[in-house]
This record gives C-alpha cells, structure tokens and sequence, in this order.
C-alpha cells in the first residue's frame, strides 16, 4: 500500500515551493513505512517514471531504510537529468554524514566532477561537498 500512496504522491505536479512545505514531508513518511515488498515495487518501477517523479523520490531517500536507499540513489547518478543527479548527489550525502558509508564507481566519481563544469554554482557545492563525503571504489 505505501508503494502505491508514494507513486500517486510523487506523480501529482506541485510547484517547488508547495512540494517544499506541504507534500515532501507526507512523503518522507511514506517512504519510512516502506515494507520489502514496498522497496522492491519502486525498484521495479523506477526506470519507467519521468523525470519530476525521480527527484522528487530522490529529495526523499534520506529518511527511508540507508541499506535501500543507497543503491537507487547511487543509480540516479546516472540519470540525465541535472535536478535528479544534483538530488541524488545531496540526499547521499545526508546520509554519509548519518554515518552511513557511500561508496561510487571511478567512472561515476569522473563524471560527476566534469558534471561540476556545466552546472550552477549551488550545485557545483553539492556535488562537491558529495564528492568529499565519499568513498570512491577502485578497480
């Protein structure tokens, strides 16, 4: 049922503004009462969802289960899309600093740093600040 609330939650077309105040923290609930079933649903799911919807659910991976979150958000950082990579990026690093240990390919370590050259300043911070927080894997 959680699975079912989160994606409806996520497909609705808020502003940012209203997503910031009003529906982020409906679905930061939602996402903590995720059952085995519940994660594997979104697993499944994911790569048919718009762009919005996987920035939205990146937004809020930090207050679901670490052990789960990691991998979806790791994976985000291949996607396209700048909001959803500067997303993933930032909610990773939230949970680093929970003592949650984050680990990312070299190949994905280089992209994201030549990422830091075409994106605004605030995100350059982001993926940076992510970077320094991060254990990268070697061959």
């Amino acid at each position: 049922m959680s699975y079912t609330e989160l994606d409806t939650c996520l497909n609705g077309n808020y502003g940012a503004d209203n997503w910031a105040d009003n529906v982020s923290e409906y679905a930061q609930e939602l996402i903590q009462n995720f059952s085995s079933d519940d994660w594997e649903s979104l697993e499944n799911n994911l790569a048919d969802k718009s762009s919005q919807w996987k920035d939205y659910l990146a937004q809020i991976l930090p207050w679901g289960d670490a052990e789960k979150s990691i991998p979806v958000l790791t994976e985000m950082l291949s996607e396209s899309d700048e909001n959803i990579v500067i997303s993933a990026a930032d909610s990773l690093r939230d949970i680093s600093e929970n003592n949650q240990i984050v680990t990312i390919d070299e190949a994905t370590a280089k992209k994201l740093k030549s990422f830091t050259r075409s994106v605004s300043p605030l995100s350059n911070r982001v993926i940076t600040a992510f970077l320094e927080s991060t254990l990268v894997k070697t061959k």
